[in-house]
């Protein structure tokens, strides 16, 4: 079984949703790693980093998670949170670490998931909120494609067609096998799905991404098959 080590980098008001990203890569190894060959190992801050002394947190979190891991998974919902330095937040700083193996020729890949649930009155930060949605728009300039979730039910979806896709595409890169390109406009992780709920948007905003409809019915598919095996190995 070969490791897949998915750094998951995000900003503190998504506590819940990076607890469920941990849940359902566990869930999916339960399912899929035998049969898949591949074991997915999500890094956080909290279970890899060991306090230590420095001039800036964030390179504490720089050096002790490192650069070898496979996949860079951001999310975002409200807050783009506080310079560190160097990057106008940490989420966005371990971003452009990751960009920059890309840019360079790693194989690494990279994906950004953004909740669009409401967001209650007493969380809400105008200019926080507007850095994530200049964010988004840079992540898209930058030639990767998000994905939106406004509920758990929807993100553990979007988490199994994403580690599927992930997997499969690790395994054609080892096999030699040509897979599809990381060009502007595309997705960085091959196969990524739009965004189902808001894709009119994103056209309107990013400009018309040729996505196929074909790969969008088979990722649906997907969640939905992974997520009646989830339920039930909960039942057994």
């Amino acid at each position: 079984v070969k490791l897949l080590d998915i750094f998951l980098s995000s900003p503190s008001d998504v506590a819940s949703e990076r607890a469920l990203v941990v849940q359902a890569a566990s869930e999916w190894n339960s399912l899929r790693s035998r049969a898949s060959g591949y074991f997915l190992n999500v890094l956080t801050w909290e279970d890899v980093v060991s306090p230590k002394l420095s001039d800036r947190p964030q390179s504490v979190v720089n050096e002790q998670i490192g650069d070898e891991y496979d996949v860079y998974l951001g999310l975002m919902w409200s807050r783009f949170g506080s310079p560190t330095g160097a990057a106008d937040s940490g989420t966005v700083e371990e971003f452009e670490r990751a960009l920059d193996r890309y840019r360079q020729g790693d194989a690494i890949r990279l994906a950004m998931l953004f909740k669009t649930a409401p967001i209650p009155q007493e969380q809400l930060d105008g200019v926080q909120f507007e850095r994530v949605k200049a964010f988004k728009k840079q992540f898209a300039a930058e030639g990767g494609f998000y994905t939106e979730f406004d509920n758990d039910e929807r993100l553990r979806r979007v988490l199994n067609g994403l580690f599927e896709n992930l997997v499969e595409s690790r395994a054609s890169d080892a096999s030699g096998e040509a897979t599809l390109g990381s060009t502007r406009g595309e997705s960085i992780i091959p196969n990524l799905p739009a965004p189902i709920d808001s894709r009119e948007d994103q056209e309107d905003d990013l400009g018309l991404f040729e996505v196929n409809e074909r790969l969008n019915q088979v990722a649906a598919e997907q969640g939905r098959f992974f997520e009646g095996l989830t339920e039930t190995s909960r039942e057994l």
